[in-house]
């Protein structure tokens, strides 16, 4: 799976590019896109009373179907936000939660040696099985079941690079994202002056 930081950034393009360059957002918008992108992995959290840490993990909660449940659970978002736009609110949680589902399908997993499935439960409910991409753009290997030896492994040499591979990839969409629209605004002031 990637890291949070992986996720985060992708919860990031998402706020960038459903957001409008030219109006002020606030910083609570941006942490809650931050949060809604890594809310699939706090399955991690029954394993801790269990004792494994990844027993729960990547299953029925990284899949299509928990994505749509989640998205119809984001009709009570623009409440608490005082927007109206609710198909835009419920499209974006949607968005946010899918993409932490896609980014996990992109990553190589090596084979898991506490038998635990390999991959995502990405059509559940319409299927049980696990899928993994046949490429990858991602790899992050946890080392361990137990929460000591998880943290552990977070900070081994190969998990380091892995995340820097990770912020290479996403911070460049980000970079591209930015320049594109920082020229389209120039392109608009240049026709604007030529009026």
């Amino acid at each position: 799976m990637p890291s949070p930081i992986a996720h985060s950034l992708m919860g990031y393009i998402i706020y960038r590019v459903t957001t409008s360059p030219f109006k002020g957002q606030k910083r609570y918008i941006i942490l809650l896109y931050l949060f809604i992108a890594n809310i699939p992995d706090l399955d991690f959290v029954p394993g801790i009373f269990v004792g494994s840490l990844s027993r729960y993990h990547h299953g029925m909660s990284h899949s299509i179907g928990f994505s749509l449940i989640f998205a119809f659970g984001c009709y009570i978002i623009p409440g608490i936000l005082r927007q109206e736009n609710i198909k835009r609110c419920v499209a974006i949680g949607f968005c946010l939660y899918f993409s932490h589902i896609v980014l996990d399908y992109l990553t190589n997993a090596p084979s898991n040696p506490y038998g635990d499935p390999v991959g995502v439960q990405f059509f559940w409910p319409f299927s049980n099985e696990y899928y993994i991409a046949p490429f990858a753009f991602f790899q992050i290997i946890h080392f361990g079941d137990t929460t000591g030896d998880f943290l552990l492994s977070i900070f081994s040499l190969h998990n380091l690079k892995a995340m820097s591979i990770e912020f290479i990839i996403l911070s460049s969409i980000i970079i591209t994202m930015e320049l594109w629209k920082y020229l389209r605004k120039k392109h608009w002031f240049i026709c604007r002056l030529s009026d």
